[in-house]
């Protein structure tokens, strides 16, 4: 324990470290509503009907939902600079995945490996301000967590809707690939154990 950490004061390493992780989770809850205004131009690329289509938002809380009591068994296995940096990897390569596919299918298994890497990374925010925060200030840090976290959602058919109506429904996707590759070599930086 530093003298920092023992005095009760925020470092600016802590902020950072909760920073990157917050922020990947922001944009694993973000891609989980973005898609919505996106079914009709989806739907008319790959000739599906909307049932079909809805897949695309379907089985991403699915897949999450699964991935999070898992996450635990994860957290005690492995370090979180290591969970955090596989979680935003896999996260990066199935959005990579989504921008691409040419097929309906592999739109869907991108969906899939988006929401279990989004199911490891979740959990990480509720973690990592208890490891890196004294105790008399994890509820600050876990409040700013959340307010990010409640944010995300909100935002993501407004995003979404603009994105898919300048620029297609793919740019959100190669967008939030850039976006995760600058989150992931931040992690490499920011979170050291």
């Amino acid at each position: 324990m530093t003298s920092n950490q023992a005095s009760g004061k925020t470092t600016a390493r802590q902020i950072r470290i909760v920073g990157v992780v917050v922020f990947g989770a922001f944009l694993a809850l973000l891609n989980q509503t973005v898609m919505s205004p996106a079914l009709p131009a989806i739907m008319a690329d790959f000739g599906i009907d909307a049932s079909t289509a809805q897949w695309i938002m379907s089985i991403y809380p699915l897949v999450s939902g699964i991935m999070v009591p898992v996450s635990a068994f994860l957290i005690d296995r492995f370090s979180t600079r290591v969970l955090f940096f596989a979680a935003t990897a896999a996260f990066a390569a199935g959005t990579a995945l989504c921008a691409a596919a040419p097929t309906f299918f592999l739109l869907i298994c991108g969906r899939v490996l988006q929401a279990a890497a989004s199911g490891v990374l979740l959990p990480l925010v509720s973690v990592v301000p208890m490891l890196v925060f004294p105790v008399e200030k994890r509820g600050t840090a876990m409040g700013v967590a959340g307010i990010a976290m409640g944010f995300a959602p909100n935002v993501g058919p407004t995003i979404g809707g603009a994105m898919v109506e300048g620029l297609g429904w793919r740019s959100f996707f190669w967008l939030l690939v850039a976006l995760t590759v600058v989150v992931g070599i931040a992690c490499q930086f920011a979170v050291k154990r």
